[in-house]
């Protein structure tokens, strides 16, 4: 199962999309923002269900992405899931605040779909199936 916080439909349709193209079939959940993403993973909690993965944009309406990393790994229940950051931006700060409050990941967003498919494949390879995870669906 991947989480995908994202604020922005067009993203999360083409992230979807990506998805289906390097063969994914596991639960894909979304959420626009930090704040519902906290509450759908205690919902997955209290369903003893967790996500493999949260693929976060950094970016993010009410709870940003970094926020979201610092609260999630505050949290007991969640602070084992990894958390790989997907943002436009690559600034220098931000990549290292974000691994400073805890993300396991941070990769700047191809432009380009082809890119994007190659990042996400690879991305897959090793976090759902080189990795052993403490959440493994």
């Amino acid at each position: 199962m991947i989480l995908v916080v994202d604020d922005s439909e067009t993203e999360l349709e083409v992230t979807k999309l990506v998805l289906e193209q390097v063969g994914f079939e596991g639960e894909l959940l979304t959420s626009p923002d930090g704040r519902e993403a906290i509450d759908l993973l205690w919902q997955l909690f209290q369903e003893n269900r967790l996500p493999d993965i949260i693929l976060c944009d950094l970016n993010l309406e009410n709870i940003g992405g970094l926020s979201l990393i610092k609260r999630l790994r505050n949290i007991h229940e969640f602070r084992l899931i990894p958390i790989i950051i997907l943002s436009g931006a690559d600034f220098s700060d931000d990549v290292k605040a974000c691994y400073e409050a805890g993300a396991n990941a941070y990769i700047k967003k191809p432009a380009d779909l082809t890119s994007k498919i190659d990042v996400v494949r690879n991305l897959l390879q090793f976090w759902l199936t080189d990795t052993s995870l403490p959440y493994q669906s």
